[in-house]
């Protein structure tokens, strides 16, 4: 699986993401009166996302900071937050020791260990820098 990498832009479109927790929709009129933009994209909020006008779903631009806020610890390899829909995990942005990545891929995964398995195995992180979370998966052939 590892090895190869392919564009996959209908999944990405979706996010590309499956996460472990139940996702709340918010739609515009929740939004406060205050218009904020990250890259010019208007109604982000304090987790980094916003839903799609449509309302029918919710994605990130950038990294969800309600989400690893919540769940990292300073110093330590960041929480799993989901999976890529080629099945690799996807951590917060921290890696081994709280540092953050400095060989990420393309996609922004590297082969390393993690908390959540014994092995060193292919996984992803969320970054500062856009493209924030990958714009392809590493496991797709």
């Amino acid at each position: 699986m590892a090895g190869t990498t392919t564009t996959a832009a209908a999944a990405v479109q979706a996010a590309g993401e499956v996460e472990q927790r139940t996702q709340v929709l918010f739609g515009a009129q929740w939004a406060d009166t205050v218009t904020i933009t990250v890259d010019g994209i208007p109604f982000i909020d304090a987790c980094g996302g916003h839903p799609l006008p449509n309302g029918l779903s919710y994605h990130y631009h950038g990294i969800p900071f309600c989400v690893t806020d919540a769940v990292d610890t300073a110093g330590e390899h960041s929480a799993l937050i989901g999976y890529l829909f080629d099945g690799y995990p996807i951590y917060g942005p921290q890696d081994v020791g709280g540092e953050v990545p400095t060989d990420l891929d393309a996609c922004l995964g590297h082969w390393g260990s993690t908390p959540d398995f014994a092995e060193d195995t292919y996984h992803y992180h969320v970054t500062a820098d856009a493209n924030y979370i990958s714009e392809c998966l590493s496991g797709v052939n």
